[in-house]
């Protein structure tokens, strides 16, 4: 026993200086995982500090949850609708919307050349009527 002293003292150093240098590396990791473990004590959240009445709750809300998802998911597939496909139509419609809001309807060209000829009418008209009404104060 005593010929293996030295080598359990050496052994405790090295493993000291090796937490050491991982606790320097891992740092932030570190304070982030404390702070978890502090935001859970205040909230009483550890598993085995959960009393069963509470597990029992959580439990049925998850369990709840998960049938309600799986009926969606059945309605989806029953219309032939994938849900991978909505996801997708669902943010390119988000991302056209927060680009510039819903886009504006277009007018047709066919449209445009009828507006602009009953405009144009218009104004021959109300000239006409202009020349007119001069002509008889005459």
């Amino acid at each position: 026993m005593i010929r293996l002293k030295p080598v359990a003292d050496k052994a405790k150093s090295g493993f000291k200086l090796l937490r050491e240098r991982h606790a320097e590396e891992h740092a932030d990791e570190i304070a982030e995982y404390n702070k978890a473990v502090r935001y859970l004590k205040v909230n009483q959240m550890f598993a085995s500090e959960m009393r069963p009445d509470d597990r029992r709750k959580y439990e049925a809300r998850r369990d709840a949850l998960l049938k309600e998802i799986a009926q969606i998911e059945d309605k989806l597939r029953a219309a032939n609708l994938d849900p991978e496909i909505i996801r997708t139509i669902r943010y390119q419609v988000e991302k056209v919307t927060e680009a510039g809001g819903i886009p504006e309807k277009k007018e047709s060209v066919l449209g445009k050349l009828e507006r602009y000829k009953a405009e144009a009418e218009e104004q021959k008209r109300q000239e006409i009527e202009k020349k007119t009404s001069i002509g008889y104060r005459k």
